[in-house]
């Protein structure tokens, strides 16, 4: 018997447990930000974030600092999903000043 499709509702600026293996799937456009650091140094960017071809990634540029880690910006649209191979916290960006629409994902578990 198949699980049916739990929403899950995101406000921009607060963070998110993202546990390894969910997948969201926006059900409107939204901007999720990731931690750099869930890639060591070995690592391709696929072998942790697997997202649609369509999707875009921002690649955090120039020098970390403490006041602002780098972050992994992932740009989906309505439709588009992504999950990730480890757990990390996560967030939604507001799309422009003073932006609080609350994003819908729809949430399903990868298999192995």
């Amino acid at each position: 018997m198949s699980n049916p499709t739990k929403i899950a509702h995101q406000a921009p600026g607060k963070f998110f447990a993202w546990p390894n293996r969910w997948r969201l799937t926006a059900l409107q456009d939204a901007i999720l930000a990731i931690p750099a650091a869930i890639l060591s140094e070995d690592e391709v960017i696929g072998s942790v974030i697997h997202c649609d071809d369509e999707a875009k990634l921002n690649l955090p540029q120039g020098l970390p600092s403490e006041s602002s880690p780098p972050l992994i910006l992932i740009w989906l649209k309505r439709g588009q999903s992504v999950y990730l191979t480890k757990s990390c916290q996560a967030m939604v960006i507001p799309s422009y000043e003073g932006d609080k629409a609350v994003r819908r994902f729809a949430l399903s578990r990868v298999e192995d």
